[in-house]
């Protein structure tokens, strides 16, 4: 197969893991492929798309980009149902548009076994909580708790829910968590300190990581420093005894703090490099027709982000 160009695309984008992960698909399947990270700033996407020649094959797109790239390619069904898409392929008939997040969340869990869920509970209520919530219902959810600061800021994920045929219902983070078969955080690390900062908006998914959803899961430095009441941070070892299975999305500081916990308590736990992971190959998978092993594309993130984190730590010292 000739030479074809891709990349991700955001803003920001230096931080996306998905250059490594893909670049090493590209190698495994012996394609002569480029794949680079390209900051696109939040009104420049149009412009940049009609720029794109034809040697351009695919792009994985982040935030802020995925609502309005749903209108820039033939969407499936899930774009239509989620109003966002993250994959933009050029084919024979024209762009088409995909969402691998949703499905992505699938594939971790049977990925680590999980093959059969009934109920969640889903720490965090934005987009990502959304993506989370689609792709569970593949595993047969039907009962769905959503736990976040805000009911008004929940109500799209609960008008979701609702269309998927789901019945949820919204709780505040300072009530204890009833019992499930999967809970999943989309919250970052400070949603889970005890102490007197946190970030403002951490439950409404702006602090996922880039390459899902909303991003590589960091937490912008804009929140930094804003007060939260008592009672809006949740205790993580508490949260991990309500489900036999843990599901952290958050990745970036790592390891998540829940899973740490999880572990302890011998929880099926999976981590956000599963799920980066796994859309990761979706839509490696779309851009080629090749099959390619998420082990693959997660150890390439895995190493990248380990040589990012010794880099911090040398730059500190």
């Amino acid at each position: 197969m000739s030479s074809r160009r891709c990349a991700v695309i955001g803003h920001p984008i230096a931080h996306s893991l998905s250059p490594a992960m893909h670049r090493a698909a590209y190698r495994g399947l012996g394609l002569d492929w480029s794949f680079d990270a390209v900051d696109v700033a939040s009104d420049g996407l149009a412009d940049f798309m009609a720029g794109l020649d034809e040697s351009w094959r695919g792009l994985a797109v982040t935030m802020p980009h995925k609502q309005e790239l749903a209108g820039l390619g033939e969407p499936d069904e899930l774009v239509r149902l989620l109003g966002v898409a993250n994959t933009w392929v050029r084919t024979t008939s024209g762009p088409v548009v995909r969402n691998t997040d949703a499905p992505g969340v699938c594939d971790a869990l049977r990925q680590a076994g999980v093959h059969q869920v009934s109920s969640v509970t889903v720490l965090g209520a934005g987009a990502t909580a959304r993506s989370v919530l689609a792709g569970a219902t593949r595993l047969g959810v039907r009962s769905a708790t959503i736990v976040s600061r805000s009911r008004v800021r929940s109500q799209q994920t609960l008008t979701l829910a609702s269309a998927l045929g789901v019945t949820a219902h919204w709780q505040p983070l300072d009530e204890p968590l009833a019992s499930a078969d999967l809970l999943v955080s989309t919250l970052p690390r400070q949603a889970f300190d005890e102490g007197e900062h946190c970030p403002p908006d951490f439950d409404e998914g702006e602090h996922c990581p880039p390459d899902f959803d909303g991003g590589e899961h960091r937490s912008p430095g804009s929140d930094e420093g804003e007060h939260c009441s008592p009672g809006t941070t949740l205790r993580a070892s508490r949260a991990v005894t309500c489900a036999p299975v843990v599901f952290d999305v958050v990745y970036d500081p790592w390891p998540p703090v829940l899973l740490d916990l999880a572990r302890q308590e011998n929880k099926v736990c999976i981590d956000g490099l599963d799920l980066l992971a796994a859309q990761g190959r979706r839509q490696v998978e779309i851009m080629t027709g090749q099959h390619v092993a998420m082990t693959t594309m997660r150890q390439a993130a895995r190493t990248e982000l380990a040589r990012r984190m010794t880099r911090r730590s040398e730059e500190r010292c």
